[in-house]
């Protein structure tokens, strides 16, 4: 008598035995229409989509959210496509979202600081945002268990470095 079958883990997509993981020339162009993808939401997002203020951001925000997850579904448990699933579940604007919210509660009253600025100038509502995309990664990385969701989590972590760092230097300094 076989041993019962393990329930299938979350975001797990079981191969066959005789498929071994290798390189693919798809994987390849997937991730490269994923940065494409990521690149253009942000560069849409920061330049176009500022006019919406802070509701229109936060609303647009969780209507991306709730549309790539679900995507994100459908792609890992129906196509069985873990890869291009790993990528819906990052385009995810988390970042938006929680500016849009800041926005709309008034944290940027004069908007001298606008989310284009975001590589550039340092501030302490960029960490909220920063938090709140550790915070959704780790939800989605316990979710679904795909390689790419890593991805938001190492630049967040990259950018909380240099922001901590850059806040203690000027609070070292008196500013």
């Amino acid at each position: 008598m076989a041993p019962p079958a393990p329930a299938e883990a979350p975001g797990r997509v079981d191969r066959p035995a005789h498929e071994a993981v290798r390189f693919k020339f798809t994987h390849v162009l997937y991730y490269l229409g994923g940065m494409i993808a990521i690149g253009a939401m942000t560069l849409f997002m920061t330049l176009g989509w500022e006019r919406f203020g802070g509701g229109g951001l936060l609303a647009i925000a969780l209507a991306y959210l709730a549309g790539l997850w679900a995507v994100t579904h459908w792609l890992l448990y129906t196509k069985r496509l873990p890869i291009p699933a790993g990528i819906t579940a990052t385009l995810a604007l988390v970042p938006m979202a929680v500016y849009g919210l800041q926005l709309l509660l008034g944290l940027w009253p004069d908007e001298k600081t606008p989310l284009r600025e975001y590589h550039r100038i340092v501030d302490w509502r960029w960490l909220l945002m920063e938090l709140a995309t550790l915070a959704v990664a780790a939800v989605a990385l316990w979710r679904w268990r795909l390689p790419f969701l890593v991805m938001p989590v190492a630049l967040t972590l990259w950018y909380i470095s240099m922001d901590l760092v850059a806040m203690l230097v000027l609070h070292a300094q008196g500013e």
